[in-house]
Parts: structure tokens; C-alpha cells; sequence
């Protein structure tokens, strides 16, 4: 092979590696080596979980994002954190196995009913170390 053909290759297998590090998801952090994802904005809230504990977390997100995706209806809603007030969640509908209702809270006073993934996590930082919950074992979130 000559050398210029030996330097085109290993180019093109450095382009692919980086693609597929990126692509693969092994390039950036998750919960499951520890670590979590980290948002831009700084989202304080005070969580309680199904069982009754409550702790104070920094930097919260619900699925690396800083903000809420659910279902009002037939439509798909997205809530910014920095408009909730809080977030309460209602009893188990049969109707919505894969959903937990919720009741949220605008810091204008405003409420409304939003369905988030039951299985979709939320993630932070406590004084303890990094948080990783799903949405349906949370009982509340009050901002900060």
C-alpha cells in the first residue's frame, strides 16, 4: 500500500470512530457510570419521592432536559422549569398505565394536567451526590 493511500485510511477510520463514539452515546456521560446529565441553567427544587423522603437538588433535569414533555389531551405540551411553580402527582389512572398524571402549578398561579412518561428519569445533584429517579416514584417537585 503506498503511503499516501495508508494516510487517506487512516483518516477515514478516525472520522468513522468519532462518528460512531458519537452516535453510540459512548462519548458522553450517563447515569449509569455515575454520572449525570448537566443543564446549561441552574434548576433548584425541593423532590419527594413516592416513599415520603425529601431532599433539596441542584441542578435538576428530567431526561437531561430543563423541562417538562407531556400530554394535555391529545396534544404533547413542553413546560420550562423556570415557569412551574410545582409539580404534584395524582393517584394511578388504569386508562394511562404508561403515564403519571400529574397536576402542575405555574408561578402564575395556573394549573394544569399533564401525563409524563412513567419511565422517563430525572436527574440531579444533592448533598449526598447524584440524584437518578423515574418520573413514577416522584410524589412532588416544589421549585426553589
Amino acid at each position: 500500500m503506498k503511503p499516501a493511500h495508508r494516510g487517506a485510511r487512516a483518516a477515514r477510520l478516525a472520522v468513522l470512530w468519532v462518528l460512531w463514539v458519537g452516535l453510540s452515546g459512548m462519548g458522553g456521560g450517563t447515569a449509569d457510570n455515575g454520572e449525570i446529565p448537566i443543564p446549561q441553567e441552574t434548576i433548584g427544587v425541593t423532590l419527594t419521592d413516592s416513599q415520603g423522603h425529601s431532599m433539596t437538588v441542584n441542578r435538576f433535569t428530567c431526561e437531561g432536559r430543563v423541562y417538562l414533555k407531556g400530554t394535555y389531551g391529545q396534544a404533547t405540551l413542553t413546560i420550562p422549569f423556570v415557569k412551574i411553580q410545582s409539580v404534584r402527582a395524582n393517584p394511578p389512572r388504569p386508562e394511562f398505565p404508561e403515564r403519571v398524571m400529574t397536576e402542575v402549578t405555574l408561578k402564575t398561579g395556573e394549573t394544569i394536567e399533564l401525563g409524563l412518561p412513567a419511565n422517563n428519569k430525572c436527574y440531579g445533584v444533592t448533598k449526598f451526590g447524584n440524584l437518578e429517579i423515574f418520573v413514577k416514584d416522584i410524589q412532588a417537585i416544589e421549585a426553589r
